[in-house]
């Protein structure tokens, strides 16, 4: 983790062999891996979830247990992207967008 704190902002692609390491454990699946990645890097990683998947991409989240490793990576990697999109075109800062959305979805759809 310690070669992560190095990336900058955008780099996140950088990270995949830990994100794939962290896939690979026990009892962890992309929301986890994805906050253990943001407190970590807050700057490069932000916290995936069905909430914020759904209140950026405005679908549900497409992934499951049992979808490969390379497709939650890849997804997650393009949920970065957009938020990278959505922080410059809302001026909103990057590490504030991951609770931003969770609430927002929240209030929208409820715990669905």
């Amino acid at each position: 983790m310690h070669a992560l704190r190095k990336l900058g902002p955008r780099e996140h692609r950088l990270g995949r062999d830990v994100l794939l390491a962290l896939l690979d454990c026990k009892g962890v699946d992309l929301p986890m891996a994805s906050t253990l990645l943001r407190f970590q890097v807050p700057t490069v990683f932000q916290i995936i979830d069905r909430h914020a998947y759904r209140a950026v991409f405005r679908l549900a989240y497409p992934l499951s247990q049992k979808s490969r490793p390379e497709d939650k990576a890849e997804t997650y990697f393009k949920y970065l992207d957009e938020l990278h999109n959505l922080a410059d075109s809302r001026k909103v800062k990057f590490t504030d967008l991951d609770r931003i959305l969770y609430v927002f979805d929240k209030d929208l759809n409820g715990f669905l």
